[in-house]
């Protein structure tokens, strides 16, 4: 049967990854699997700048006090 165990660690100098836990016994073989998070991706426009710019949003020039 087999179990499992996921933890989250910090990849150290020479890419050394460390893993303890008291439910890994001595002499037990495992096998390990690494999942390397990539960083996020964000945006290089401003989340103010989609503000008004969707179709049936509010439109600041279209209702200026020129228009009453």
């Amino acid at each position: 049967m087999l179990n499992g165990l996921r933890q989250k660690a910090i990849v150290k100098p020479g890419g050394v990854v460390e893993i303890s836990s008291p439910e890994l016994p001595a002499g037990v073989t495992v096998e390990v699997i690494v999942l390397i998070e990539s960083p996020p991706k964000y945006s290089e426009k401003p989340l103010t700048s989609f503000i008004g710019s969707a179709r049936g949003s509010y439109c600041h020039k279209c209702f200026s006090a020129k228009y009453y």
